[in-house]
Formats: C-alpha cells, sequence, structure tokens
C-alpha cells in the first residue's frame, strides 16, 4: 500500500523554502520596525535636549554677563572704601546691592529627568556622547546650583540680616557711610569678590561644556 504513494519532494521542498524565506522576511521586517522605532525615539530624545540645551545655552550667557557687572560693581565699592572715597552714592549702592543678590540657575533638564526616570539613557547608543551628557547634568550643573545655593544663603541668613541692623538707606545711596568701614563690612566684600570670581569661573566652564554638548548632538542629528 505504501509502496504506491509517491512523494513529491521537489514540492516538499519548495514549501519548506518559501516557509523559511516568508519567516525570515517577516523577522526581518519587525527587526526593522523595531530598529526604526528605536532610532526614532532616540531622535526625538535627542532633539528635545538639544532644545533644553539651547535655552540653557542663552541663560548661561545672560547670567555669565549679569554676574561680571555685579563683580564689577562689588569691585568698584573694595576700591571706593580702599580710597576712602565715598562721595559717588550711585557707586556705593550699587556696590552694596551687589554684595547679596542673588542670581540663580534654573536648568532645563525635563528631558534628561525623562531618560533618566524611564531607563532609557542607554537610547543615545554613542557612549561618548551619553558619557557628556551625563557629565553637563551631573557634573557642570550640579555644581553651579550647589554653588548657587550657597551664595543664596549667606545672602539671606548672613548679610542681609547684617545690611539691614548696620546700614541705614536713603533715597539712591547709603546715609551712614562710616559703616561701610567696619571689619566685617571689608570682609563681607572680600568674601564676595571670591564668590563671584569663582562663580564666573563656574558659568564659564558650565557654559563651555554646554555648548560643546550641543554641538555634538546637532551633530548626531544630522547623522541619524
Amino acid at each position: 500500500m505504501w509502496k504506491n504513494i509517491k512523494i513529491d519532494w521537489k514540492v516538499h521542498i519548495i514549501d519548506l523554502i518559501v516557509v523559511i524565506v516568508g519567516v525570515t522576511i517577516a523577522f526581518a521586517l519587525t527587526n526593522y520596525q523595531e530598529v526604526s522605532k528605536e532610532k526614532n525615539l532616540q531622535k526625538t530624545y535627542l532633539q528635545s535636549l538639544a532644545n533644553d540645551l539651547e535655552v540653557d545655552v542663552k541663560n548661561l550667557e545672560e547670567q555669565l554677563d549679569t554676574s561680571r557687572t555685579f563683580k564689577q560693581h562689588t569691585d568698584g565699592l573694595a576700591r571706593a572704601i580702599f580710597s576712602q572715597n565715598l562721595e559717588n552714592d550711585s557707586v556705593i549702592l550699587q556696590g552694596v546691592i551687589s554684595l547679596y543678590v542673588h542670581i540663580p540657575f534654573n536648568p532645563h533638564n525635563a528631558t534628561y529627568k525623562s531618560l533618566i526616570g524611564s531607563g532609557q539613557l542607554d537610547l543615545i547608543r554613542d557612549i561618548e556622547l551619553r558619557k557628556e551628557v551625563i557629565d553637563v547634568y551631573e557634573t557642570h550643573y550640579k555644581n553651579l546650583i550647589q554653588l548657587d545655593d550657597f551664595m543664596r544663603e549667606q545672602s539671606f541668613n548672613n548679610k542681609v540680616p547684617y545690611f539691614q541692623e548696620k546700614l541705614v538707606y536713603k533715597r539712591g545711596g547709603i546715609a551712614n557711610k562710616e559703616a561701610l568701614y567696619e571689619n566685617k563690612f571689608i570682609n563681607l566684600i572680600f568674601s564676595t569678590q571670591y564668590f563671584w570670581e569663582e562663580k564666573i569661573n563656574t558659568y564659564q566652564q558650565t557654559l563651555e561644556s554646554a555648548e560643546e554638548l550641543l554641538q555634538k548632538i546637532n551633530k548626531k542629528l544630522d547623522e541619524i
């Protein structure tokens, strides 16, 4: 009975090849779709990071210029006191304000936090680029924020109460200028000069790192 059955192996082999090819194509198509989806997601995140960094770079530039201006005001007050020339009320008042003014940097880090929170930071396949992203947000930004926080605490907990107690303000200046010669006031000038210098240097380093990262992200976006 079985001897009379003819098996058309050629047909079976062709059917098998068709099945294998079909499965391979389906697998390749699925893989392509996954890769394409991941690439699009990576591009979306990188573009969002670039947008955040563009805002941060602009803010850092403005904050750097403002910090330099206040540093100049502090230096002007120091020169006026040590030259014992306190006639210019504007220089004195600007200098006093520069001792306690607080200008915080608020980074636009929503995209970075989203990447960290979702565990998708590895979507940035370029390892070196990923390291630079982490360095900017976890090192440069945090250093600047910590310095800002310290200067804010010094202003509100130390300088402002002292000025309120010791200085008598008048329209456009300080009425009791003799208080500016007290040792504590002079020490506050020295410490503020130091912290303005630190802040300017930190802003400059952070700005350069953010600009460099932005350039690399834009270059990567062009490659995707």
